[in-house]
């Protein structure tokens, strides 16, 4: 397990100062509240230990707040150790919070406000506050497992493009996200209906697109199961019909 820290110094170090980007504290939180997220929906495990809260601009790692607060809304430089020991910090971690850049580095600071805002983890976590209210409020970490879990399954076998997983444009609520996965997942079965009675010739084809959609059956049933990790009873009678 890296820490909080570590994942913050590296993406510190990937803003292109020579060419005048900057990164504060605000978008900062924001990329390591993602890393977690991400690694909790991919992985399924905590990336690193620490409470993240909804504070009312978003979610923040409490336990890297007091190494930046310093630099207020200033720009904050780059770390004083080597990029070496960033890189040996991450170990095994690294690739997912590069993907993390990718996805999310490229945006500003009130963007990535604005989307932890648009996004059910935080606002769950904040419930009726005031949206200027302030608020110690934790995060659930299951919370971040199951939205990102949704997103991710709103998304072919590993295509999850950076520009439309950080897109605004999405459900804010973990049942509004099953909902619209689940409406996809019958117009696939519906298009595969009418494939499998095709002619014969195409039928091979056909074949391999039903194995792509049971491919996909555990990630959607991951986002709507409610009893352990029994796949949803219309998912199996669905895909029974088809098997023959």
């Amino acid at each position: 397990m890296v820490s909080a820290l570590d994942v913050a110094n590296y993406f510190l170090i990937k803003v292109d100062r020579k060419s005048g980007d900057l990164i504060t504290q605000l978008k900062l939180y924001k990329l390591v509240y993602y890393a977690q997220a991400w690694n909790l929906a991919l992985n399924s495990e905590v990336l690193f230990d620490g409470e993240i809260q909804a504070w009312q601009h978003g979610p923040v790692p409490v336990s890297i707040r007091p190494c930046f607060c310093e630099y207020s809304n200033n720009p904050i430089p780059e770390p004083a150790i080597s990029r070496e020991e960033i890189f040996d910090s991450l170990s095994m971690s690294y690739e997912l919070i590069d993907w993390v850049w990718q996805c999310y580095g490229i945006y500003s600071a009130t963007y990535l406000r604005n989307l932890t805002h648009a996004e059910y983890p935080w606002i769950n976590a904040r419930g009726e506050l005031a949206p200027d209210s302030r608020s110690t409020n934790p995060i659930s970490l299951q919370d971040m497992h199951d939205y990102y879990s949704c997103i991710k399954a709103m998304f072919p076998e590993n295509t999850l493009v950076p520009n439309r997983v950080a897109s605004l444009d999405k459900p804010r609520t973990i049942e509004s996200m099953q909902a619209l996965n689940f409406t996809s997942f019958d117009n696939a079965l519906k298009d595969l209906e009418i494939s499998l009675s095709a002619s014969d010739a195409d039928k091979a084809v056909n074949l391999d697109k039903y194995d792509i959609l049971v491919d996909k059956i555990a990630a959607k049933a991951r986002c709507h199961q409610t009893d352990g990790d029994e796949v949803p009873e219309k998912l199996i009678e669905a895909l029974a019909s088809y098997r023959d």
